[in-house]
């Protein structure tokens, strides 16, 4: 996928963020990657935190906070303003 030229590649919850970088290089923006349902819908703010800055850290610093798949319902406004504040303050 790296090699399509794409701007933006979203990688799922599944496919592992590391892995991603690794195979697409630095240059390449990642986006997502967070669980939707075990962390965003069921866990708490604080594990939503950690989680979307594991993310990070391994995507690097071309990086873009979001789930990795869709926001589910019932996800907590809690919870969606804990992966809101982590892109607010990690921003550029």
């Amino acid at each position: 996928m790296g090699r399509l030229g794409c701007e933006i590649v979203d990688l799922d919850s599944l496919a592992p963020m590391a892995e991603g970088r690794a195979a697409m290089g630095p240059n390449q923006v990642l986006l997502g990657n967070l669980n939707p349902v075990t962390v965003l819908r069921n866990g708490t703010p604080e594990q939503v935190a950690a989680a979307v800055a594991q993310c990070h850290g391994d995507a690097g610093s071309r990086y873009i906070v979001g789930a990795g798949c869709e926001v589910p319902r019932d996800t907590p406004e809690a919870n969606l303003r804990a992966l809101c504040e982590y892109a607010k303050a990690h921003g550029p």
